[in-house]
């Protein structure tokens, strides 16, 4: 995605007159087979067509998973009993953009705001992904930081860069408070989010049970290391008789054994401790 959108913003006209182009992939092929700009919608045609319905339905998509999670006040997540597409959402997705779309062709600066929110959108989506990826790959954070750096340059280094922060600002608290005072306390798992966090379980429980293991190796293993019984030497050791004798040395080994079981047992809770 980083390679797509950097391609777009280095081929004519620009990133910011996209949203007044009907085919956003004509200076591409103009760059590559140098040909008029008319053959070059006629090469663009089908990934328009192929693209907004996968868009919208990607959407729509969300929308119904959302309001499947209790996250929106009505209800948008019904499907056709025949096609098991999301009818409702997709009427309210289509309406949406129909909506935007308005706004862009009778305000004069509404495209480039709209433009730069909705890249500053779609990489707050990109860090989240990154920050939830991070749970199994510790690199998804370098992914972030290029996110959190695009995002910043969407509404910082802008003509409309005054609008598009304030804008952008006001959006971002009101969905915040939506969340908090709304959201938040009605919010559930939808089965959708069950299947896509069903990894996650199957990671944490691999985790756990690779440390429960761990934890009795090296329990078992501590059982059979090997102590030493420290003893006077011969030579410098009073003469005694036989019964004195025998009657030490059994004091002397269960002594040892004692202190070597409460060394293991130390031992196994310092590794606990830091497990």
């Amino acid at each position: 995605m980083v390679a797509y959108i950097n391609v777009f913003c280095a081929l004519p006209p620009g990133f910011d007159a996209l949203p007044t182009v009907f085919a956003i992939l004509n200076g591409l092929f103009d760059q590559l087979f140098n040909i008029s700009d008319d053959m070059a919608t006629l090469l663009t045609l089908p990934s328009i067509w192929a693209g907004i319905p996968g868009l919208v339905l990607c959407s729509s998509n969300i929308i119904a998973s959302m309001s499947e999670s209790k996250l929106l006040g009505i209800d948008l997540h019904e499907r056709h009993a025949t096609f098991e597409t999301p009818a409702r959402a997709l009427v309210f997705t289509c309406s949406f953009m129909l909506v935007l779309c308005f706004i862009m062709l009778y305000s004069p600066t509404g495209s480039a705001v709209l433009l730069a929110i909705s890249s500053l959108l779609t990489y707050l989506v990109y860090i989240s992904q990154g920050v939830g990826y991070i749970f199994l790959k510790r690199r998804a954070v370098f992914s972030a930081l290029v996110f959190s750096f695009c995002a910043i340059s969407s509404v910082a280094v802008k003509d409309t860069d005054v609008e598009c922060l304030v804008l952008a600002s006001c959006l971002v608290l009101l969905l915040s408070l939506y969340y908090q005072c709304y959201a938040k306390s009605r919010q559930t798992i939808s089965e959708d989010e069950r299947k896509l966090l069903f990894f996650v379980h199957i990671a944490n429980k691999n985790n756990a049970r690779r440390r429960h293991t761990l934890h009795s190796l090296l329990k078992r293993w501590l059982k059979y290391v090997p102590t030493t019984v420290s003893y006077k030497s011969p030579s410098k050791a009073r003469p005694t008789s036989a019964k004195v004798y025998i009657a030490n040395s059994k004091k002397s080994i269960a002594k040892a054994a004692k202190d070597a079981k409460h060394n293991v047992d130390r031992r196994i809770d310092s590794l606990s401790k830091i497990q």
